[in-house]
């Protein structure tokens, strides 16, 4: 043990060495000050300590959203007390888009809305976290506190406990806690300049948490009540992702029961489940004995641990699994009914998941397991060359950094045996493609002792829409019909699309999808109605998503808009990065004045623009002709009122006369 805790000492010092060369350069490179010329109002405030900027767009739905967010943080006690200014930044405008291009928003991998942090007029962070209230103060508490650790040391084993659980710090979906258990004699050491390293990198990450305990009495508390199996040691507690009913019931109180996606450490004694239920810890001498070189550091053991080894995928913890660079197996179900009282293909979701369970905790720390809302991802679905939607489903496919396309065959059941033969040929390294993987499947079904049969599902075919005209048509019907609608797939989406000083309207849809259906013929409509009037700087475009994902480099802030179809979205004529989403009734006329508004090359429309100019004429001889209805209907009122008159004045007459005699 002393030898490999000296291997491992002596890689952490070359590749802390190697880190730190140029490091000066860099940073001075990446600095970014408010007192920058192209910062505009941003440089009145850069005397302040503290102050955050937040940058949206008014056509980002999610920052719309976010706006309720931001008022009710400015208006909190908490917020107020600090002090800070909350600036804001249309990214969307003329004037602040240079700024906006500094931070990566046009496209980048920001997305909006964005909130950073800036200190002594300086950036200091990016928050990356879910935009509430609480969650935003945490991360600015965070970095104005002077150690990287959370408050004081721990001194008691209910305060480890709160710790872990979140109850010290305000939890968040994914938040993870970790508490580094020294002696007062290990403070000097290596081990505890290393976890101060780890706690001081993660200062600015919104989902990580350190504290430290330093007490030699609470240390050998720790130890005897299984915390720790001795010291120093690292104990963290992962984020609360969605959990399986048949995990929490598993009763191998080793690490690897499959609780951890890591290759060393244990979990906590049996005891301490219920308080401590996803709590995992690992001592130094073991880390240098992980089979990942990365997972040999206290960064690299976190970060592993960090995921679960199967779990639900979501916007939440997506950048923590992407982030650790393993081949991620992804199970796509129809979660409608719930991971596990719902059903999928004929199949309950529980059933397969917990065969997939299996095969992930005799893999885990080679690759990552995660299962996905199959209609909530179909866009993913695509790229990884399944068929998307519903009638898909369950399906599942190897997301890989080098973008090969590897699903799992249509024609095998999902059962641990097929799923674990689909990962180890994966592994082996003799399965490189769709096609490869078919074979691999074939052969296997041909063997003496075929591989099992068990939970084979029963998918849907697709259900035909049929096409009414005026109600629900198709594209590809009627070709004629679309002529003004131009056609775009992903070889030519640069060419239409980004033509400069071209608005192009893109509508995304499906075949399959029913909504779509129902606005293709004003959509067509509309696209007739602008080549009728010769406005030629606007271009009706569609895009169909049946068999094709959209492009890979939309902007971001486009957000999830592919989620619900159809889609209709605004590449302006000279601001590609920015474009725009239509969010109104699907009708002509709102459609067509909505791209008048947000078109940045101007044009006119006249009265009566929705409609043709054979039917505007239509129109107004039959608004002619009503109003000659109406003006005879009123003669004939008037006389009929006239009348009454009359005849009411006669019966008063007559009855005075009668009362006289």
């Amino acid at each position: 043990q002393k030898m490999a805790t000296k291997r491992r000492k002596d890689k952490k010092k070359k590749k802390k060495k190697k880190k730190n060369k140029g490091k000066k350069g860099a940073d001075a490179a990446e600095e970014i000050t408010v007192a920058d010329a192209d910062m505009g109002p941003l440089g009145a405030h850069k005397e302040s300590r503290w102050m955050v900027l937040g940058v949206s767009a008014a056509n980002c739905a999610k920052c719309v959203r976010a706006e309720g967010v931001y008022r009710d943080l400015v208006g909190s006690a908490a917020w107020r007390a600090m002090g800070i200014p909350l600036l804001r930044l249309d990214a969307f405008e003329e004037a602040h888009r240079a700024a906006a291009v500094r931070y990566g928003l046009q496209p980048g991998p920001t997305g909006l809305p964005a909130l950073f942090l800036f200190k002594d007029g300086a950036l200091h962070a990016h928050y990356k976290g879910v935009h509430s209230v609480d969650a935003i103060l945490t991360f600015v508490e965070k970095q104005q506190a002077s150690s990287p650790f959370y408050g004081k040391p721990l001194t008691s084993l209910s305060e480890v406990d709160d710790f872990l659980n979140g109850k010290l710090v305000d939890p968040l979906v994914s938040t993870t806690y970790v508490v580094g258990v020294f002696r007062e004699d290990d403070l000097d050491e290596d081990e505890f300049a290393e976890f101060q390293e780890a706690a001081q990198d993660a200062k600015k990450d919104f989902d990580k948490y350190y504290a430290v305990v330093s007490d030699d009495a609470l240390v050998a508390r720790m130890i005897a009540a299984g915390y720790v199996d001795r010291a120093p040691a690292l104990i963290m507690q992962r984020g609360r992702d969605a959990e399986l009913s048949f995990l929490k019931t598993d009763d191998d109180a080793e690490f690897g029961g499959g609780h951890g996606a890591g290759s060393v450490g244990r979990r906590v004694d049996r005891a301490l489940w219920e308080a401590l239920p996803r709590a995992l810890s690992v001592n130094f001498d073991q880390l240098s004995m992980a089979d990942n070189s990365d997972e040999q550091t206290v960064t690299g053991w976190i970060k592993r641990n960090a995921v679960h080894v199967l779990t639900q995928l979501t916007t939440a913890n997506w950048n923590l699994y992407t982030d650790i660079g393993l081949p991620m197996l992804m199970l796509f179900l129809n979660l409608k009914g719930g991971p596990e009282v719902g059903m999928t293909g004929g199949l309950r979701n529980q059933n397969m998941l917990q065969e997939l369970y299996y095969v992930a905790a005799e893999h885990r720390g080679r690759i990552l397991v995660v299962y996905a809302d199959g209609l909530r991802y179909s866009d993913q679905m695509k790229v990884l060359g399944l068929d998307d939607g519903f009638p898909g489903l369950p399906s599942m496919a190897w997301n890989l950094k080098d973008k090969r396309k590897i699903p799992f065959p249509d024609f095998y059941a999902f059962n641990r045996e097929t799923m674990g033969q689909f990962v180890a040929d994966f592994l082996r390294g003799s399965i490189n493609d769709a096609a490869g993987a078919e074979d691999a499947a074939r052969k296997q079904l041909r063997r003496a002792h075929p591989i099992s049969s068990k939970y084979t599902p029963d998918r849907e075919d697709a259900r035909e829409i049929e096409h009414v005209k005026g109600v629900t048509e198709h594209f590809d019907e009627e070709p004629e019909a679309s002529a003004h609608v131009v056609s775009v797939s992903a070889d030519g989406f640069q060419d239409v699309v980004y033509e400069d000083g071209k608005d192009v309207l893109v509508m995304f849809h499906e075949k399959h999808c029913e909504p779509c259906t129902n606005l293709t013929p004003y959509y067509r409509k509309m696209a007739e109605r602008f080549a009728e009037e010769g406005i030629d700087s606007v271009v009706i475009a569609r895009f169909d998503l049946t068999d094709e994902a959209p492009p890979a480099d939309l902007p971001e802030t486009l957000g999830n808009v592919f989620d619900k179809l159809p889609a209709l979205v605004l590449f302006s004529a000279y601001d590609k990065g920015f474009p725009m989403y239509y969010s109104g009734v699907g009708k002509v006329a709102d459609m067509m004045r909505w791209v008048q508004t947000s078109a940045q090359q101007k044009f006119e429309l006249p009265d009566l623009f929705w409609l043709s100019p054979g039917d505007r004429q239509e129109y107004k001889n039959q608004v002619t002709d009503r109003e000659v209805m109406r003006a005879k209907k009123e003669e004939e009122d008037e006389a009929a009122r006239l009348a009454e008159e009359e005849r009411q004045a006669k019966w008063r007459k007559e009855r005075e006369e009668k009362e006289e005699l």
